[in-house]
């Protein structure tokens, strides 16, 4: 019986995930940035 380490191939789509979710957050964050700017002036 073939017993295969899953672990590289998690550890890539984790690596995946965390990139993804810096891209939203950083849209989200310039999002919030205009909506202040907006409303201040």
């Amino acid at each position: 019986m073939l017993k295969v380490s899953m672990g590289t191939i998690a550890a890539r789509k984790c690596r995946e995930i965390v990139k993804n979710a810096e891209y939203v957050i950083a849209i989200e964050l310039m999002c919030a940035a205009q909506a202040m700017d907006l409303f201040t002036t």
